[in-house]
């Protein structure tokens, strides 16, 4: 008994410190299972319980690292600890990952900019750590960036943009962020002087030629609709401008902070490591903009309605419910079908209901087979002449 005991207050205290956010279902219920015939409605209520802030965070810190870039990328890695520690205390499951770049090690002519770019061993993109719930990997690789290289003034911001996107293990699930440090303008064009006032560059600084790092092929890639990209992918941007601000590259961090729904903010040594942890705050604590339930599989999405379509403005810690209606179309096929309604915040997946329906319908009728019809009663026919024939010559 005494044994017994001990283990139900190990297990107690284990629960009683795990995060809430773990122990809180958001969606409810976690599944449906119900008998229905084809052509008739079931309806269910599905119940979206929000925490007080995002469940889950990825955060990545990705650098200019070119040489003017040196004492920000050391303060940085000092603060790092401190840094990631302050977001935990809000979001306790937020993974973290660093990448950097210098720029591409060649000169190019393109939308009226000539210029090198930059020289061996400069390069466009690195990957220093994906995303990662190991704190000290993410220190590590700041510790080892180096500073150095760039030629021209402009940087491939565009690139890191991009490859921030696409070379990380973003989580479903997770508010997903970028927080970048840069101290000029992008290779922005051909957008960058077209974006909207009061954005709009005052320069060309040339293309960003892509992976291929050959200019006017088809990886090119472009400032705004890099930006879209992040946006559409529900990544955010906070730019910490470690620029003289005012200029260029200032309208070009608050262009990539404004069009993800991000955050903007200058530099400075020793308030950086507070600004980042609010901007972060902010972010994964401001109220769903968008808050829609979706059948994931689209050979379903005929069969569900769903009301309210979506809400808007939602505040993190209320409770909102969606009615849904079901109804399989009436020439279904008697079967078992299993669908999920997955909730989403501003493109973060915050839950899902799995729905296993045993459909009474169509019988599945027995193949037919008509190409042998034909040779049986060909068959049957011969063996009727063949008795025919015998019987004669019998008599």
């Amino acid at each position: 008994m005494k044994k017994l005991t001990t283990i139900l207050l190990i297990c107690l205290l284990l629960i009683s410190t795990m995060p809430v956010s773990v122990m809180a279902l958001i969606v409810e219920p976690l599944t449906i299972t119900a008998k229905l015939n084809a052509g008739e409605t079931e309806r269910d209520l599905i119940t979206v319980t929000l925490p007080e802030t995002a469940p889950k965070g990825d955060v990545v810190f990705v650098f200019d690292s070119t040489g003017s870039m040196g004492g920000q990328i050391q303060q940085m890695a000092i603060k790092a600890d401190g840094i990631m520690a302050d977001v935990r205390s809000d979001i306790p499951d937020t993974n973290f990952g660093v990448g950097s770049f210098v720029d591409y090690p060649h000169a190019y002519n393109s939308y009226g900019y000539s210029n090198t770019y930059g020289a061996p061993p400069d390069y466009a993109w690195k990957t220093d750590q994906d995303l990662t719930s190991v704190t000290s990997d993410v220190t590590d690789a700041l510790n080892t960036m180096h500073a150095s290289g760039g030629a021209d003034g402009p940087q491939n911001y565009v690139r890191a943009l991009y490859e921030s996107e696409h070379n990380f293990t973003w989580r479903a699930d997770a508010k997903k962020i970028v927080v970048l440090f840069g101290d000029n303008v992008p290779h922005a064009q051909p957008s960058g002087t077209t974006l909207p006032a009061p954005y709009t560059l005052t320069a060309s600084y040339g293309g960003d030629p892509g992976r291929d790092e050959v200019m006017f092929t088809a990886d090119d890639l472009d400032f705004a609709p890099v930006v879209q990209s992040l946006a559409d992918a529900h990544i955010s941007v906070v730019a910490v401008d470690c620029s003289s601000p005012g200029g260029d590259p200032t309208r070009a961090f608050q262009y990539e902070a404004e069009m993800t729904d991000g955050a903007y903010f200058i530099y400075s040594d020793a308030g950086v490591a507070d600004e980042i942890v609010a901007k972060i705050n902010e972010l994964t604590s401001a109220p769903i903009d968008t808050l829609t339930l979706n059948v994931r599989e689209p050979a379903y999405a005929g069969w569900v309605v769903v009301t309210p379509p979506e809400y808007n403005d939602v505040a993190w810690g209320s409770t909102k419910e969606f009615n849904v209606a079901i109804t399989p179309p009436a020439d279904t096929i008697s079967g078992t079908y299993v669908l999920h309604l997955d909730v989403f915040g501003d493109g973060v997946l915050l839950g899902t209901t799995t729905v296993t329906k045993d459909i009474s319908g169509k019988p599945i009728l027995t193949p037919e087979f008509p190409s042998l019809a034909l040779p049986i009663a060909m068959i049957i026919g011969l063996v009727f002449i063949a008795n025919s024939v015998r019987s004669r010559k019998e008599n």
